[in-house]
């Protein structure tokens, strides 16, 4: 009978023992599995958030450089309600469309260019392992512009990526969408999309990225009508004629409209060097925590290892106080010390592959949630991102989530760990077992 077959059948023997160890041992490289896994994907996202973030940030910041001649006049930040069905709106105050020309009128003046915009979309509620955080699922963006080509030349009015084309000027039942809105509605160019009660032709598909994804241009008129606010602008692009009138023209509009928010480009961009310094903090503060969960992490696998290690031992050496009279007998019968010992070594080994195996089961479809439940430091990370991503200046945050997916890389790591614990863990055992003379061995009750 070779080893692997009488290891086999000893495993078998004792199959109440042998499950207990699997379990411990599955779950201990379980555990080594999974937390290694969602740090990655912890760091993986706030990789993905930096790069998104710095490129929306960038393309900011190029935007604000190249319209140094405009300036925005605004009623106020807006606020949010919503209705019986808790369908949220994004109530931005309005502005009087009479006044649009009354400025373009204003000396210094080149062009005036009213917008009007509302968001729709859905309050949710998450709960993370230290806190509860409240965002917005928007939907998408109503933009209501006027539908002018040469005012887009000029003023980059609509995005420059799109699939399909821009809308015609005055062509008032046509839409360009962002690419969530598309994917969100399963719509695309050729199809009608339903805007509020009202279907309209999408004859574009912005392929930007940012807030972009989630606009729906539409005909100011149009925008006005379905949003009920005829004679009504949410904003007013003022563009002064060189570079010599802007603050003069910001300076006439804020004595003349003391209620409205006048801003130039330097203030724009004073604004986003704002937010550039917050998302900086933000992110020292995640590197903090992910440094602590990285410790933290090392000594939980550490401990389960050699939790599960000292299982292993010491139910070896029971195994062999509980065989030492079968140890007798096969010494009796001609087994070496060598014999002996590997046969003890190779049990463990086996013991261990099959707790590996299912650590490596468990770890693969129970990652997401073992790497949380041992380190709920992460969910934390994972929190702080969704709160940024829920604001309305970066809805594309909230897409991007951790999913801890262990490679097979690390599953094969662990699995020869849990052989490795179990081979060094039947060592000292079968050392024992191959110095037991056969004349006590044979004695032994």
């Amino acid at each position: 009978m070779g080893a692997f077959t009488r290891a086999f059948r000893n495993i078998s023997r004792r199959k109440v023992r042998v499950l207990l160890v699997v379990i411990a041992l599955g779950f201990s490289i379980a555990v080594f599995i999974s937390v290694p896994a969602g740090i990655k994907a912890n760091q993986d996202i706030t990789q993905a958030m930096t790069e998104k973030y710095q490129e929306n940030l960038a393309r900011l910041m190029e935007q604000i450089n190249r319209t140094a001649l405009q300036i925005y006049v605004t009623a106020g930040m807006p606020s949010i309600s919503s209705n019986q069905q808790t369908y949220q709106t994004f109530q931005i105050p309005l502005i009087d469309e009479s006044i649009v020309d009354e400025i373009r009128a204003l000396d210094g003046v080149q062009d005036v260019v009213p917008f009007l915009m509302k968001a729709f979309g859905e309050k949710k509620t998450e709960q993370t392992a230290t806190s509860i955080y409240t965002y917005m699922d928007i939907y998408y963006i109503i933009l209501g512009v006027p539908f002018n080509s040469t005012l887009d030349d000029l003023y980059f009015i609509f995005p420059c990526d799109i699939e399909g084309r821009k809308p015609y000027d005055g062509e008032s039942d046509a839409v360009l969408i962002g690419l969530n809105v598309s994917r969100r509605f399963n719509v695309g160019v050729g199809d009608t999309l339903d805007i509020n009660g009202t279907d309209f032709r999408v004859v574009g598909v912005s392929r930007s990225s940012g807030l972009e994804e989630m606009m729906v241009y539409m005909d100011l008129r149009e925008a006005q009508k379905i949003l009920n606010a005829e004679g009504k602008v949410e904003q007013i692009m003022v563009v002064a004629k060189d570079l010599s009138y802007v603050d003069k023209v910001a300076n006439e509009l804020k004595a003349k409209y003391p209620y409205l928010d006048v801003s130039t480009y330097r203030e724009q961009r004073h604004t986003a060097e704002s937010m550039q310094q917050q998302y900086e903090d933000m992110l020292q503060k995640l590197a903090a925590n992910l440094g602590q969960i990285k410790g933290t992490a090392k000594q939980v696998t550490l401990i389960s290892l050699v939790a599960t290690g000292s299982m292993v031992l010491f139910t070896m050496l029971y195994t062999v106080r509980e065989r030492t009279k079968e140890i007798g007998i096969m010494k009796a019968l001609g087994f070496t010390n060598w014999n002996i010992m590997t046969q003890f070594v190779l049990e463990g080994a086996i013991i261990s592959l099959m707790g590996g195996i299912a650590g490596a089961a468990i770890g693969s479809v129970g990652a997401p949630m073992l790497a949380t439940l041992v380190l709920p430091q992460l969910r934390s990370n994972l929190g702080m991102w969704s709160s940024h991503g829920g604001h309305s200046s970066a809805p594309w945050a909230s897409e991007l989530s951790v999913v801890a997916s262990p490679d097979m890389q690390l599953i094969l790591v662990g699995i020869g760990i849990a052989v490795l614990l179990g081979a060094l863990g039947s060592l000292y055992p079968a050392w024992r077992a191959s110095r037991i003379r056969p004349v006590e061995a044979l004695r032994h009750e």
